[in-house]
């Protein structure tokens, strides 16, 4: 997969690889910080990835998010 697409796959996989070697949800920070880009291009990846319905994330906690429709 290629371009914005497969950026967004990255970031799901970045967020399953965290949740499988923690026990827990990164935070957005985490998130930019393991693919090299900002907090806001994070944010828009996970905002894109939750309109597409893969990913949940409860607004009010930290560390809330939640895959969920796994394609490893």
């Amino acid at each position: 997969m290629d371009g914005y697409e497969g950026r967004l796959q990255l970031t799901l996989q970045v967020i399953r690889d965290y949740i499988a070697e923690r026990g827990y949800a990164p935070n957005l920070f985490e998130i930019a910080v393991r693919r090299g880009y900002s907090h806001m291009t994070a944010k828009r990846h996970i905002a894109a990835l939750q309109a597409r319905g893969l990913l949940e994330r409860d607004g009010i906690r930290h560390r809330s998010l939640r895959i969920l429709v796994d394609h490893a």
